[in-house]
């Protein structure tokens, strides 16, 4: 296996996340645009906030690619204004406990602009490094690898970002089958209202889940939160964005690095056997998991292997083929050491196309692992920038991705961090970024997958603050 390369050594100092405020410029050096999508007007994506009471975090908004005249306009799911990002800045914003919030870009900032939350603790029941991108609102999203046990406690967070009232569904998918559970049809989602919704409260479960939340009126924002160990010996927290919808081939990129853990987590909705093959896209290629390149499951049933083995401390992708669709994920582990671990979820996500953006904000003594993988039997390459906390570019390179493969390259340890990959000529790259670190003993991980800005061909409904008073 080859060595991480890495780039550029650091520059400039450390911007601890959350310091700075939406009212301060970060930087207006902004790189040559990317030719925008055409007939692209406006995008919505909702941004996660931590729950119970906790410190809500940061959300950071990379608007460095979009002109000017573009912005992205930020508020709280209740409406309350944040203030604009206009294109060619990169900002982080300072968020309250359990405050969503909601970015809406308009004009090239809807392809062009990325934005994540994250969240730093210490100690606590969410100790531990978490990261999540800003999603849009849709009608379905899926959820795998989390559990709901006294030691593992995961909580649906789902927003409904539009003007009009939203109604959701869930399916609850276990080992034995799809779970019959009381109270999880015809959750009403009012404007502007981020309902949070327990997997305790719903079932128990010592093997991991997947859950499609589904809305059978209106559109909403799903992410979900969740928590590992005890109160009194917490092991990690992570948010967990939603994996991409359920197809015969999925590639879950971006799976860190390192020590710990590696689960597989593999959900088959369908209503038939299914048959799932597993391969490993590394440094040399694809190659299949020593006595975990197969998983037989049930119809309607979840079923997982363990992959750090094989991936030997590795940053790989994985893929995945069935006979009939199937979703899925990866929780990694930063350690096996309860004690000092952190929890991380990496899901099955779409290619980066065009042009991708990773709107993470690094912070001091954290580490980030940029991770691109090709699922073509042809080597591929892209270019990456990097941007410093005042905007500039503090590291950048043009990488071959080997056939069925990965590449990983370390990025600057800079204090505001965006990325920004764009792959060379028609090919498709799928990509995630990982940080990692030790702070206060613990050994923090998250990692988040880097997929094209999801593009809207007309403004989607705009939220009235009026309504949710």
């Amino acid at each position: 296996m080859r060595a991480l390369r890495f780039a550029v050594p650091l520059l400039g100092a450390v911007l601890i996340l959350g310091t700075v405020l939406l009212g301060q410029q970060l930087g207006t050096t902004a790189p040559t645009p990317p030719q925008a999508v055409a007939g692209a007007t406006s995008a919505t994506r909702v941004c996660p906030a931590l729950t119970g009471g906790e410190d809500g975090g940061s959300v950071v908004v990379d608007s460095l690619s979009a002109p000017p005249e573009s912005a992205v306009q930020l508020q709280r799911a209740d409406g309350t204004e944040l203030g604009t990002v206009p294109g060619g800045q990169l900002r982080s914003v300072a968020v309250e406990e359990s405050a969503t919030t909601i970015a809406r870009a308009n004009g090239d900032a809807a392809t062009l602009t990325g934005q994540s939350s994250l969240a730093e603790q210490t100690s606590g029941s969410k100790r531990g490094l978490m990261i999540s991108p800003c999603v849009s609102a849709s009608t379905e999203a899926w959820f795998t690898g989390f559990r709901s046990n006294d030691t593992e406690r995961a909580v649906l967070l789902i927003t409904n970002p539009d003007s009009e009232a939203a109604e959701v569904s869930l399916n609850i998918y276990t080992a034995e089958g799809l779970a019959a559970v009381a109270g999880t049809s015809g959750i009403a989602v009012q404007p502007g209202e981020t309902r949070e919704v327990p997997m305790e409260s719903l079932l128990s479960s010592d093997d991991p889940l997947a859950v499609q939340v589904l809305a059978t009126s209106g559109r909403v924002s799903a992410a979900a939160e969740v928590e590992t160990g005890t109160g009194s010996d917490p092991a990690g927290a992570d948010w967990v964005a939603g994996a991409g919808l359920t197809d015969t081939t999925v590639v879950i990129p971006g799976v860190p690095g390192g020590d710990g853990s590696r689960e597989l987590v593999v959900a088959n909705p369908g209503d038939q056997r299914n048959q799932v093959s597993v391969e490993l896209l590394g440094s040399d290629g694809a190659f299949p998991p020593a006595d975990a390149d197969q998983l037989d499951l049930a119809a309607e049933s979840v079923g997982s292997v363990e992959l750090a083995e094989a991936a030997a401390g590795e940053p790989v992708a994985v893929r995945i083929t069935a006979e009939q669709p199937v979703t899925a994920g990866v929780v990694s582990r930063s350690t096996d050491d309860a004690a000092s671990s952190d929890v991380s979820y990496s899901p099955a996500s779409a290619a980066v196309g065009a042009f991708g953006v990773a709107a993470v904000g690094g912070l001091a003594d954290h580490r980030g692992t940029l991770m691109v993988s090709s699922s073509a039997a042809v080597e591929s390459s892209y270019e990456w920038q990097a941007y410093g906390e005042d905007g500039s570019v503090v590291g950048e390179g043009t990488e071959t991705v080997p056939a069925e493969g990965t590449s990983a390259v370390q990025m600057p340890d800079e204090g505001q961090l965006a990325v920004h990959i764009t792959p060379v000529g028609d090919v498709e790259l799928f990509a995630g970024i990982a940080l990692a670190g030790d702070v206060d003993e613990v050994s923090t991980l998250s990692a988040a997958p880097i997929t094209a800005s999801r593009v809207l061909q007309e403004d989607p409904p705009q939220f009235d603050p009026e309504v949710a008073r």
